[in-house]
């Protein structure tokens, strides 16, 4: 499947053709189940545009979004990041944590007491954050003792335990790559349970590689500091251009 919207939008609608119901994680599952997930490793506004797509493609559709509190490309508690994630609840979606092991523990202090600890801890910020019930968690780029671990969790369901990873068919669309034709799997009928990982960060209007995605990720962040610069550093209507034309040693204001 090619990386694009419109294929994106093919899919869903393979999905819903084959006779699949798109669920939340722990809810009574239908005979033919699909379990959406999407993984937000470095852009809200992706995740914003996805939920945009799959709403205007059949309001039936639902995934759940898995928000990290820990990254360092977006800030949950921004004005405007709290007004993109309401924007996804409210198209009735639900909210998951994505939990980065690495930012409390190395290999040779991994404790899965401790780690099931920091878990709940950001449960509970994400909560307050969002307003809603966070009842699935997510790892990302869970370390092989996380995966062995098999984590069980009190009132919170974990993605990558047994039950979803090993007994649902699991489909993700990691590094840019489906390890499967997921296209072919949903219209195959084998699967009654399928859990589909999409990185919303790899989708836009045209099919881009994996290292053009990247490409364009570093510019846009260019102009985000540019924006930065000028709403919290430099005079109210003045742009960065105009100062750095002006004052080119950065002296006068």
């Amino acid at each position: 499947m090619k990386f694009d919207y419109s294929s994106y939008i093919g899919l869903l609608k393979s999905i819903k053709d084959k006779g699949y119901h798109f669920g939340k994680y722990g809810e009574n599952y239908a005979d033919k189940e699909v379990l959406l997930r999407h993984d937000i490793d470095l852009s809200l506004e992706k995740a914003y545009d996805i939920a945009n797509l799959e709403r205007n493609c059949d309001n039936s559709i639902m995934a759940t979004y898995f928000i990290m509190l820990s990254s360092d490309s977006y800030n949950i508690f921004s004005r405007k990041s709290v007004g993109l994630i309401d924007q996804i609840i409210s198209k009735g979606n639900d909210i998951g944590l994505h939990f980065d092991e690495t930012k409390y523990f190395e290999n040779d202090s991994w404790n899965e007491k401790a780690i099931i600890e920091k878990i709940l801890y950001e449960k509970e910020l994400l909560e307050k954050m969002v307003g809603i019930e966070v009842k699935t968690v997510s790892m990302h780029r869970p370390s092989k003792k996380m995966l062995d671990a098999n984590l069980c969790l009190p009132n919170m369901i974990n993605t990558y335990c047994s039950e979803y990873f090993k007994e649902w068919k699991y489909i993700s669309d990691s590094y840019h790559r489906w390890r499967e034709d997921v296209e072919s799997v949903v219209r195959s009928d084998l699967s009654c349970k399928i859990q589909i990982l999409v990185h919303p960060f790899w989708y836009a209007n045209i099919a881009r590689t994996r290292n053009e995605s990247f490409q364009l990720f570093i510019d846009e962040g260019r102009e985000f500091r540019y924006k930065l610069i000028e709403d919290n550093l430099l005079p109210p209507g003045v742009t960065l251009k105009e100062s750095m034309n002006n004052d080119p040693e950065g002296n006068i204001l």
